[in-house]
């Protein structure tokens, strides 16, 4: 069985594909996002340092074959109120793809 990692699972767009990955029965499916997935696929927390993230995803398969990466988001402000609201996207939009990424190799 192949194994997908899909980054962002838990929000609309991304539990629809979970869903879908599931449902062909070839695929077995791990999230990636701040909130737990609960579709029975198995479940890696965002909020981790990135590099732990990896390596926990490295012990499930070993290797993933397919990543998926449909996390983001959006957040008001600007520079000039400091690098809270920069660090977030950061972190929703960019950061998110490493950890997909990464874990193929």
């Amino acid at each position: 069985m192949k194994s997908c990692l899909v980054v962002g699972g838990s929000g609309c767009l991304g539990s629809r594909v979970v869903s879908r990955f599931i449902a062909s029965g070839r695929w077995e499916t791990g999230v990636v996002d701040l909130r737990k997935c609960e579709l029975g696929s198995k479940s890696f927390s965002a909020e981790a340092p990135l590099v732990d993230t990896i390596e926990r995803i490295k012990k499930w398969r070993g290797k993933v074959d397919s990543v998926v990466h449909v996390a983001g988001g959006f957040q008001m402000g600007n520079i000039a109120q400091g690098d809270k609201a920069v660090e977030a996207m950061w972190t929703m939009n960019a950061k998110s793809a490493f950890a997909g990424e990464l874990s193929c190799f």
